[in-house]
This record gives C-alpha cells, structure tokens and sequence, in this order.
C-alpha cells in the first residue's frame, strides 16, 4: 500500500471512530435529558417541592417520552389511561405503553398486556395480552409473573395448564406478591399445578393476609386461625372467591377495571 492510500485509510478510521463517538455522545445526552424530565414530571405528579399538578406532570412526561424515556413515555399512557392533565383517551394510553414496551421496560409491558386482555386502547386479543405478559414476567416483573399465571389456569391465550399456572404463579408469590400469594394458597387447597396440601395453603394463605389481603384474611378467619396484628380489610364472601382456574360463567370485566389507579402499582 502506497503513502498516500495509507494516509487515506488511517484518515476514514479517525472518521468513522469520531461519528461514533459522536453518535454514543448524543444518544447519552438525550438520555440525560430524558431522566430530567421524567424527574420533574415525578415531582410534580407527586407533589415534591412543588404544588401537585397533573398537567406539568404531563408536560414533563412528554418531554422525557420525546427524548425515548421508557418510564416517561408509560407514565405519560397512564395520565391519558386516567385523564389526568390530559383528556381521557384510551389510544393514546395505549401508543404511550406500546412506547415503553418495545423500550424492553418491564412495567410497560405488564400494561399493554393488561390492555390487550381488557381491550383498552386496543382491539382485545389474549393471544397477544400473553405475548406481553411473558416478556415482562422472563424480566422477572412479579404482577407480570401472576397474570401470566392467570392466562395458564384460565386457558386463555394459551392452552390451559395448571402445571405452568403454578410456576409462574409461584414466582410472583415469591417475589411478595400478595395476590399472588392467595392464589398460590387455593392452588394448595384444591391441588391446582401443585399437590394438594392444607398446611402449604395455610402458609401462603398467612403471607397474603399479613400484607393486608382481605381474600387471605377471610380464608384464615374461616378456620379460626390469626394472622399478624395488621387490622383486617374489608371481607370478601366465599362465593366471591372462587378457584382461579375456575372463574365465573359469564362474568363480564369492565374495560379499564384493571388498569392500575397509582402509578406506583405499575412495578
């Protein structure tokens, strides 16, 4: 190779490592960026150091979602879930989540399965409220984990299975998930995925109800047994309480019933 081709080629390598660093350097500082606004979203969301105003939580939101913040662009779909500083609209929750789904971050996912199951901004579809669930629970997101679960014992989505309800439903229970620890508990109970077992039913049973699950508490209290000193939430009745694997015929669930009503119930 003569000088000059040489020259030319140590050149096109400084080029190409430069326009690198300058791509890296830019997609730092728009994350940078992005986590500011988030930030001040959550503040005023919240209410730190400034008067709550959902609207500039919005306003924030946004920013940080334009700059391709995963929490920012699912925190913006939840405010347009709720109408909270913004119209309500469904659509837009939906594309917000969709957003931060495909960033890989695990909330987000969790949600847009949630909105496929109910059809929230989407057209329902359990096949792909399954699809999402799964990619949030293998990130080991617990409320993930436990609908996924859900989908097994139910059958919907996906062939029926006790065996995968139990496992997934198992992870979420470990993780301190307390309605995955009831449901874990009547599993025991009716040997669902796992063997029958009184004293393993009472146990998971007793790690709800110390959490405050009023489901557990009322399964405790019906055989005379206590949990910790945690006053008792409202009673749930037997009948409204039924095998996982069992739902009601024809119970009808209202679109967005199941969409969470804080933020912070989203990881």
């Amino acid at each position: 190779m003569s000088e000059h081709r040489l020259h030319q080629a140590i050149l096109c390598c400084i080029a190409l490592v430069f326009g690198t660093l300058v791509v890296l350097s830019h997609s730092s500082a728009a994350e940078d960026k992005g986590e500011e606004y988030y930030l001040r979203g959550e503040k005023y969301f919240k209410g730190i150091d400034t008067p709550q105003n959902d609207t500039e939580a919005v306003n924030w939101y946004r920013k940080a979602a334009e700059q391709g913040h995963a929490r920012g662009q699912t925190n913006l779909g939840f405010m347009y879930s709720k109408g909270r500083g913004v119209p309500q609209s469904d659509t837009e929750a939906a594309e917000g989540v969709r957003r931060g789904a495909e960033e890989g971050f695990a909330p987000a996912q969790s949600l847009l399965g949630l909105m496929y199951e109910h059809g929230d901004g989407v057209p329902q579809n359990d096949t792909e409220a399954v699809r999402w669930y799964r990619k949030a629970a293998e990130q080991g997101h617990a409320r993930a984990q436990h609908l996924l679960g859900l989908m097994y014992a139910q059958g919907r989505g996906v062939p029926q299975s006790n065996a995968e309800a139990a496992k997934w439903v198992r992870r979420a229970a470990e993780q301190g998930l307390a309605p995955a620890q009831h449901h874990l508990g009547l599993m025991y109970e009716h040997g669902d995925g796992v063997p029958q077992s009184n004293a393993e039913a009472v146990r998971w049973y007793r790690k709800a109800a110390e959490q405050g699950d009023a489901r557990a508490q009322s399964e405790l209290r019906k055989r005379g047994l206590s949990w910790t000193d945690r006053p008792p939430e409202k009673e749930v009745p037997q009948a409204e309480s039924p095998t996982p694997s069992s739902p009601p015929a024809g119970k009808q669930r209202a679109p967005g019933s199941k969409i969470p009503d804080d933020l912070g119930d989203l990881d």
